[in-house]
């Protein structure tokens, strides 16, 4: 049998800029930050060993979702109950997949 490499961790720092897209990812061994920032819509992923944190920030939805050890909290702000459903929902997805 072939041996496997094993995976090295690796420091990331990315600073893009595209058009008017903005996009910063920094990874290290205990943080990883992921900042996308366009006209109409802003992205902030934050997580380290014990919170995580996902924000983002349209025109028309808000959804804030923070993971600590104890619990994990939604917030939305819409402006109509559709995009409010869709942010509860997206929440959802997010804090889940935070659990992993």
């Amino acid at each position: 049998m072939a041996k496997k490499k094993s995976a090295k961790k690796r420091d990331i720092d990315i600073d893009a800029q595209i058009g008017d897209a903005k996009i910063s990812i920094d990874k290290n061994e205990n943080e990883t930050s992921i900042d996308i920032d366009t006209k109409k819509v802003d992205i902030k992923v934050e997580k380290t060993d014990e919170n995580s944190s996902f924000v983002l920030d349209t025109d028309k939805l808000d959804v804030e979702v923070h993971k600590t050890a104890d619990n994990t909290t939604i917030n939305v702000s819409a402006k109509n109950k559709f995009l409010k459903w869709i942010g509860n929902m997206l929440g959802k997805l997010v804090a889940k997949r935070k659990k992993k």
